[in-house]
């Protein structure tokens, strides 16, 4: 794609935002596309009514909400839309692809490295969550269902769930283990206090994240299964390029260091 782009022109209008102002009673999430060669904006055309305007150019159909724009690498715009009270996942200059599956509720859009994969979560009807790629749901939906996490590869998808409804007045069950990751829908066996920081590994094989074991000792977990020492703090993991071991800063007795499966690797800092 970069080949493509013009490196001669110094300067080039692309669109002017001033007139935009005039026109449109609100603009918002003012985006351009990666060649430089449009920018997009969710604008307000009449009251409580939005559509999308590409270098000047709206959309014909109009839409109670949207936002969430990005631009994929083929320069084309996708964004979340709402209409008919139900949302969905809109692509393209004019609007002309939106997927089938639509949903009461569409959080997180995100797009794959290579922008060719799309994923966001959603809520059903019946007040359950999921995440949804390509336009193809996870088949296990979740009493809640906190972020996406993408594969490297867009081909894979997970996310920290709620596996147990909240009791109402019932403060001790923050106290129980009722979370857990579940990859393209597909729970881990084990569950824990909180979860946080879900990563896949290059390969698209493996998960890692971070976990809160009681109320005060903390985690790594790959797979499902916890590292074998527990520490007053940890930060999100990644994995090491290429392979299955995962680094992550925590928190011990001598203080904040590195540990790779588990073990430390740095020395100790007050901070890390």
């Amino acid at each position: 794609m970069k080949e493509s782009w013009d490196w001669e022109t110094r300067n080039k209008v692309i669109a002017n935002i001033k007139e935009w102002k005039e026109k449109f009673i609100d603009i918002r999430e003012l985006t351009p596309s990666p060649d430089g060669e449009k920018i997009a904006g969710i604008v307000q055309p009449e009251t409580r009514k939005f559509t999308l305007c590409v270098n000047g150019e709206t959309w014909e159909d109009l839409f109670d909400r949207m936002y969430s724009l990005k631009f994929n690498l083929d320069n084309e715009p996708i964004c979340l839309g709402y209409s008919d009270y139900q949302w969905t996942v809109i692509i393209g200059d004019k609007g002309e692809t939106r997927w089938e599956n639509t949903f009461d509720m569409m959080w997180n859009l995100t797009l794959s490295p290579d922008t060719k994969s799309i994923a966001a979560n959603f809520r059903t009807p019946e007040m359950t969550q999921g995440v949804i790629l390509n336009d193809q749901p996870w088949e296990n939906l979740f009493v809640e269902v906190r972020d996406v996490i993408m594969s490297p590869d867009g081909k894979r998808t997970a996310s920290r769930v709620q596996i147990n409804p909240r009791r109402e007045l019932d403060i001790f069950w923050f106290y129980e283990k009722n979370y857990t990751i579940a990859v393209d829908g597909i729970p881990w066996d084990s569950s824990f206090m909180s979860v946080y920081g879900g990563i896949f590994s290059d390969d698209g094989n493996h998960v890692a994240a971070c976990i809160m074991t009681d109320l005060s000792k903390y985690t790594i977990v790959v797979d499902g299964k916890p590292w074998d020492k527990e520490f007053g703090g940890c930060w999100e993991p990644i994995f090491v390029p290429g392979s299955s071991d995962v680094i992550a800063p925590v928190q011990t007795p001598q203080g904040w260091t590195l540990a790779k499966n588990g073990d430390p690797i740095w020395p100790y800092f007050l901070q890390v």
